[in-house]
């Protein structure tokens, strides 16, 4: 089973060298612009605390997860969301902690009789999909796209590195943090907690990150 399956769908063209832009604007220091010294600058911003400037770069993300997650992240309400709607898409798929790994059979039966209860109800009974979702568990999995702009996702990645955010989401965090690193130097400054935290998934919860392109997702290793 994948975990926290996190895809990076856009981001801001040459975003470190616009916010450098941005900064410098606030003095007219343009003259004084290089590769080097506009990183030198947003890293300096950054430790000053003048995170404004982060809002003009942005990224988007395709996440997968359960509705626990997903109840979780619209909380960063500085964020857009759109998430895949159970009133028009059919629940087939659901999200089994690792702490669960060795009862798959039994919640899968849970899982197999809430369906086919659903199913009973629309077929039966002709209630409506808007309807019987009510009866979903948390676990259901659900796809949401969101865009962040940089001020956002730095205050995203400070809770939800932290030790108390729960395993899903910081899954989520992980692979989104490590993908914005192939880009950005905004973010810099978080690598040491993003290391503890996929050590944490390691070791309490056996959960290994896979890379691929665009991708990042935890499997249990």
């Amino acid at each position: 089973m994948m975990y926290g399956m996190v895809e990076l769908i856009n981001i801001t063209p040459d975003c470190d060298k616009l916010i450098a832009y941005a900064a410098r604007t606030c003095k007219n220091s343009f003259k004084n612009s290089t590769d080097e010294k506009d990183l030198l600058l947003v890293k300096n911003c950054i430790k000053a605390g003048h995170n404004h400037i982060l809002q003009h770069a942005q990224a988007s993300f395709q996440l997968t997860g359960s509705r626990v997650f997903s109840h979780q992240i619209v909380r960063h309400w500085t964020g857009c969301y759109c998430q895949q709607s159970q009133r028009n898409v059919k629940v087939n798929d659901y999200i089994i902690p690792p702490s669960m790994k060795n009862h798959k059979s039994e919640i899968k039966e849970c899982f197999n009789q809430i369906e086919s209860l659903i199913k009973k109800l629309r077929s039966e009974y002709n209630i409506p999909l808007e309807d019987v979702r009510y009866l979903l568990p948390n676990a259901s999995k659900t796809i949401i796209t969101t865009t962040m702009n940089f001020r956002t996702l730095r205050s995203f990645f400070n809770q939800r590195f932290h030790a108390s955010a729960q395993w899903e989401i910081k899954t989520i965090a992980c692979g989104m943090y490590y993908l914005l690193t192939q880009y950005s130097i905004c973010f810099y400054d978080f690598k040491d907690k993003f290391d503890k935290a996929v050590e944490l998934l390691n070791k309490k919860y056996n959960l290994k990150m896979i890379t691929s392109n665009k991708k990042v997702w935890f499997e249990i290793s």
